[in-house]
């Protein structure tokens, strides 16, 4: 995790499903210092257990970028600075109260006061130095076979008036996106790229694909979802660690020419 923390004493909460409280913590930051403190609460809303670390440093504009690493196997909080490590915490992350789990891969979170959440990133590797850079749809791509253009997909809040439509069955909707950034090319590496497709249907045309233009070649991702009366709201993901064309790890230039797209077809 890493957010800025300008605001001293606002709590940041992690909720588990059923929308009682998991995991809260907190900075503090004060002339010679920088404080975590890290609450786990019970099912009765009260702190069950609690750690605290301090860095006696001082950040003149109160920001400070940390990683914070939920390290689930071994029941450990490790605290990062610009990658490199300041601390492990010990806190009962996998069993903390009456046998309940808290290795939930999806989290609620609230922000209070100023603190600023940036990104977190959920996977069975350490993530220290990870970043998610999110692309977005800009221009028409090979295939336009929807109602509708990229304005009508650009949309926070998505929903019938505001998407692209078609009652056709194996109809294919593509887009060109928005480039990395130069720095970032020049600082990291791609680790893998994701897309992610929300879709809605009133009708047995629900079945829903990713596909990916690589080259010129296309690709229909393996997940499917039945977006039978989903409301624009469970996604289909799918994840390429690879480039499905050559096997090998992506580079900047191939993820710049990409075209990302749906397609939907009868529910079988």
């Amino acid at each position: 995790m890493e957010y800025n923390v300008s605001n001293a004493n606002n709590y940041m909460y992690l909720h588990k499903p059923d929308g009682s409280i998991l995991m809260g913590f907190n900075t503090t930051v004060w002339t010679s210092g920088h404080q975590l403190k890290f609450n786990i609460y019970g099912p009765d809303g009260s702190v069950a257990h609690q750690a605290v670390w301090s860095r006696n440093v001082y950040y003149s504009d109160s920001t400070a970028n940390f990683d914070y690493c939920f390290d689930l196997a071994n029941d450990e909080i490790k605290i990062y600075l610009n990658e490199n490590l300041q601390a492990t915490i010990s806190a009962p992350l996998k069993e903390n109260w009456s046998g309940s789990e808290a290795s939930y891969l999806r989290f609620y979170i609230l922000r209070y006061g100023a603190l600023t959440f940036s990104q977190m990133v959920v996977a069975d590797e350490k993530t220290v130095g990870w970043r998610v850079k999110t692309l977005t749809p800009d221009s028409a791509g090979t295939y336009q076979e929807y109602s509708g253009d990229v304005s009508d997909i650009n949309s926070i809040a998505l929903s019938s008036e505001t998407a692209n439509s078609t009652d056709t069955h194996g109809a294919k909707q593509t887009y060109q996106y928005t480039d990395v950034q130069s720095e970032i090319q020049t600082d990291m590496k791609v680790a893998a790229v994701a897309v992610e497709t929300v879709g809605n249907s009133i009708g047995t045309l629900s079945s829903l694909s990713n596909i990916v233009i690589v080259d010129g070649e296309e690709y229909k991702l393996p997940n499917t979802t039945d977006v039978q009366s989903n409301n624009f709201g469970t996604g289909i993901v799918d994840q390429m660690d690879v480039n499905p064309r050559t096997g090998l790890a992506w580079t900047f230039d191939e993820v710049n020419s990409l075209e990302f797209g749906f397609t939907v077809e009868d529910l079988t």
